[in-house]
């Protein structure tokens, strides 16, 4: 399934023109991808505008050393920049490689598609968040809830988020105690959604799907058995502060492969 609805392609000079110097003067980011080598990206920001220079051009720069090395022998690009609501990409041509970034032409056309509202993305274990109910309080003796191990207390509620879209997260956990508890309270108005570096955010989330799951694990010597549990949950009158940290992690989620 596209991330994106059918996009819209632009080819108003005046109009690319716009897009382009919003994009600039925001540092957007963004990841360039060669057209001849379509599994390298490269992260990058846009940087200052020519466009009275012949021909226009604009700098994509913000890349890293490697990233330069790895687009010197390419002349021609896909240039990606993912929003929270949209991304927009354009081929473009390099006028000319420097340390302080990629000198490019302003493109004839670009292409602008807005965001599936619905649209789940992946975690990444290097990047997992975290839902912390707050409400729930573990029994140490209860063989189906997570272990407690002293200082760490705190943490033995929390479960890894397994994807995230702007209307919820699936939450996932091997500890039927904490499904038990969130389907006796679909509603949980107190939990926090912890992003990788971050302090705790505050949000809502009500229940909306369980399943359970069980997988089968096979290694040299034996097979044995996972039973995983899954929550939908949908966030509750979610704040603007809260969907730009939502909208910053997808992103981050986005161009994680990128050198």
């Amino acid at each position: 399934m596209s991330r994106y609805a059918p996009s819209g392609e632009i080819a108003d000079p005046a109009i690319i023109r716009k897009i382009i110097t919003e994009l600039s003067d925001t540092r957007a980011e963004g990841i360039i991808r060669p057209v001849q080598e379509r599994k390298l990206g490269v992260r990058f920001a846009f940087g200052d505008t020519f466009f009275n220079s012949r021909p226009p051009s604009f700098v994509l720069g913000s890349i890293s050393d490697h990233g330069l090395a790895r687009l010197l022998p390419h002349s021609d690009l896909i240039v990606e920049v993912f929003g929270t609501d949209k991304r927009i990409a354009f081929n473009t041509s390099v006028i000319q490689h420097t340390p302080a970034g990629v000198y490019v032409n302003l493109p004839a056309t670009l292409s602008k598609a807005e965001r599936r509202i619905a649209q789940r993305f992946k975690t990444a274990e290097d990047r997992m968040p975290f839902v912390d109910p707050k409400a729930w309080i573990i029994d140490a003796n209860d063989i189906a809830a997570p272990p407690v191990f002293g200082l760490y207390q705190p943490l033995a509620s929390w479960a890894s988020v397994s994807d995230i879209s702007f209307g919820g997260v699936c939450v996932e956990t091997r500890f039927p105690a904490l499904l038990n508890w969130v389907e006796a309270n679909p509603t949980c108005t107190r939990a926090q959604l912890v992003f990788p570096m971050m302090k705790p955010i505050p949000i809502g989330l009500e229940l909306r799907w369980t399943k359970r799951i069980r997988e089968r694990t096979t290694t040299a010597e034996a097979g044995y058995s996972i039973q995983k549990y899954k929550m939908g949950m949908a966030f509750l009158n979610p704040p603007r502060e809260f969907m730009l940290e939502v909208g910053r992690y997808i992103k981050e989620l986005q161009m994680g492969n990128a050198v």
